[in-house]
């Protein structure tokens, strides 16, 4: 399959006027052919060069181009295109913002590489400018000079090794039409029952009401849900590697917890209260509140919960956190503490009871450490509101009810890890204690086992 890939320069000739290519917009393979074959047309050498082996390559690329950054990010606004690399020339015209937030933007709008191509006494301006403000997208960047020797041809080696090495661009294009298709499969199948069908199908009935009612977070799960089997069924990700046990990762711990800062949580948008939100409490320093309560509860919040918001505070690892010092002190040694481990949400090795670790909550531009401890488990009480209409008890919760709890900017825990987070949480409350064995009777079942073998 045939990588695409795009130059955005503003030294492509525009050609004979008779060749009515309109340079306002996507260049496809045949425009630029069209514009090389132009013999009058004056062409940066490397730029040609490079443009005729694309071109000449089409078992292997997919070639388009733009004049500036403008055009390109019009186009991909009107049409998404989306092509797996970028030649991205630096200096232009007059545009409508300095060259770097331009590439920022695109960088910013969709996962593509991208290839600084420039001229050499542009080199130290851009690397300054690459190394102080292009941190989190240095592994899509490389930099590489129009006039050093066999430019082009390293260029497209680059590009090559990339789509091997780099996890997101060797699955990009396989998920993008997965991805697709399945939304499209999903879509056919949601578009033959009518919508009144459709909410009766999925809804849940409220009886006192006489309602049926369809949530937008079950339909946004039922779509993840499907998309998830598809990927399945289709065997996606087939081709990973396997590394050694003993591989040593090449990734900063910066990109460790920005990683696992995805895969643990998102950020919903709406005023909904949900299990597994992590919300501010008024007054409190270092602390936040995990929301405990089940959807099915918050969905009908005064009738089925009489009211009663169920949390648990969240405490930020860090020495001025006094409170967490203090408790932590009162439960074991400073030596016992030290040795605490989380090996995942719900294992924590540790003489503590109970206690777990949230790694890696986003917060701003950081990520911090939260730890919680399952007995500290309370409620809020919500005043009910006064609806001018329908029944109130049945109406959902939403942090416009709460007065001490502050939902904005809120982050929520996403599955698979919320339920046997709040699984572990209710588990811990009460526990399964009973008395330990004296160590006699350990020691006899220990030796008693080991003489099996």
């Amino acid at each position: 399959m045939a990588h695409s890939i795009c130059l955005i320069d503003d030294s492509i000739p525009l050609g004979d006027a008779k060749l009515f290519i309109d340079d306002t917009g996507r260049l496809n393979s045949s425009n630029i052919e069209l514009l090389l074959n132009e013999e009058e047309d004056k062409w940066e050498e490397p730029v040609k060069e490079l443009l005729e082996n694309l071109i000449n390559d089409k078992d292997s690329w997919s070639v388009s181009a733009f004049r500036n950054p403008d055009i390109y990010l019009n186009n991909f606004d009107k049409e998404s295109y989306l092509p797996d690399f970028i030649i991205f020339d630096w200096d232009y015209g007059k545009m409508s913002a300095p060259t770097e937030e331009l590439l920022k933007e695109i960088l910013q709008k969709s996962f593509t590489l991208v290839a600084i191509y420039t001229r050499s006494d542009e080199k130290e301006t851009v690397e300054r400018i690459i190394k102080e403000e292009f941190n989190d997208y240095n592994n899509r960047i490389n930099l590489i000079i129009k006039s050093e020797k066999n430019s082009p041809k390293k260029l497209i080696e680059w590009a090559e090794a990339l789509s091997k090495n780099n996890f997101a661009y060797k699955f990009s294009k396989e998920l993008r039409i997965y991805n697709r298709e399945s939304m499209e499969n999903l879509l056919v199948e949601f578009g033959k029952p009518d919508i009144k069908d459709f909410i009766w199908l999925f809804g849940s009935e409220d009886k006192e009401s006489n309602k049926i009612l369809l949530n937008a977070k079950d339909v946004s799960e039922m779509i993840v849900d499907k998309l998830r089997a598809e990927l399945i069924s289709k065997n996606f990700g087939d081709e990973l590697p396997i590394i050694d046990a003993n591989y040593t990762p090449t990734c900063s711990e910066e990109i460790v917890k920005k990683m696992w800062s995805l895969r643990l949580y998102y950020k919903p948008n709406d005023g909904l209260v949900r299990k597994g939100d992590i919300v501010d409490y008024e007054g409190k320093e270092n602390i936040k509140y995990l929301v405990v309560s089940s959807d099915c509860h918050l969905k009908t919040f005064w009738k089925k919960n009489f009211g009663h918001l169920t949390v648990i505070p969240i405490y930020k690892v860090c020495k001025e956190n006094k409170e967490l010092v203090r408790k932590l002190k009162l439960a074991a040694s400073e030596g016992e503490i030290k040795k605490m481990r989380a090996t995942s949400l719900v294992n924590v090795s540790s003489s503590i009871e109970g206690p777990t670790i949230l790694p890696c909550i986003p917060i701003g531009d950081s990520f911090y450490d939260y730890i919680l401890f399952p007995k500290e488990i309370s409620s809020i009480e919500v005043a009910l509101p006064e609806e001018k209409k329908g029944n109130p008890r049945i109406v959902p919760l939403d942090y416009s009810h709460l007065t001490v709890v502050r939902g904005v900017d809120r982050i929520s825990i996403s599955e698979p890890f919320i339920t046997p987070l709040v699984e572990h949480i209710l588990y811990n409350i009460s526990g399964y204690g009973v008395q330990d064995f004296p160590k006699g009777l350990q020691n006899s079942t220990t030796k008693n086992i080991s003489e099996i073998f």
